[in-house]
């Protein structure tokens, strides 16, 4: 993948850490216990293939709720696993960033809003953690797309988009693309918009 990136000149935006069998339902292991030595031990691998190909930054995700386990205590695994993540990220000079799932599609996911998602940005407090907004799981979850990225910019650190509600390309969907997209240039943003759908 190293050599393929380098011969076609291609920029590699983001990858994930290890988030298990994505097609099978997984979305990570930050939240799981049984998970945590797998998690930690992708994690070095993972930033020196960032640092191979490019990639600025890694994208974490949480994880599943796990049944008969507490809410708070899995979001605390999450918090000190992230915590040690971004550290280690960091001595790479490679950012982080969470991101939102929408709950039809993702009905377990830990992080289903932006407030849910800033709260654990601003617990973990690093300063190469950010938040992946993705446009088609928040417009499904909570919309005000706008309103968001006027109120958060600082904080978003990579931005995927499809249309929703069926997660094609944009135009064949609610969100008003052309003016949603003439915003966020006009705010200045300078990151990478990944097209996911």
């Amino acid at each position: 993948v190293a050599k393929q990136v380098r011969i076609t000149g291609l920029n590699v935006a983001l990858m994930n850490f290890d988030a298990g069998n994505m097609a099978a339902g997984e979305r990570g292991f930050l939240n799981d216990a049984s998970q945590q030595d797998r998690f930690r031990a992708n994690v070095p691998i993972a930033i020196e293939f960032a640092r191979q190909i490019n990639c600025p930054q890694l994208n974490a995700l949480v994880g599943n709720a796990i049944a008969g386990e507490s809410h708070e205590r899995q979001l605390e695994r999450v918090r000190e696993n992230l915590a040690w993540a971004a550290d280690c990220a960091a001595e790479a000079n490679l950012g982080v960033v969470v991101e939102t799932l929408n709950s039809f599609e993702n009905p377990d996911y830990l992080l289903t809003n932006t407030t849910q998602a800033l709260k654990l940005l601003a617990a973990v407090n690093r300063p190469n953690l950010k938040y992946q907004y993705d446009f088609y799981h928040m417009q499904r979850m909570e919309g005000n797309l706008i309103e968001t990225l006027r109120k958060h910019i600082k904080q978003i650190g990579h931005i995927q988009i499809a249309d929703s509600p069926e997660r094609h390309e944009p135009g064949t969907g609610e969100i008003h693309y052309p003016h949603v997209l003439a915003f966020l240039d006009a705010l200045g943003y300078q990151g990478y918009v990944g097209l996911e759908y």
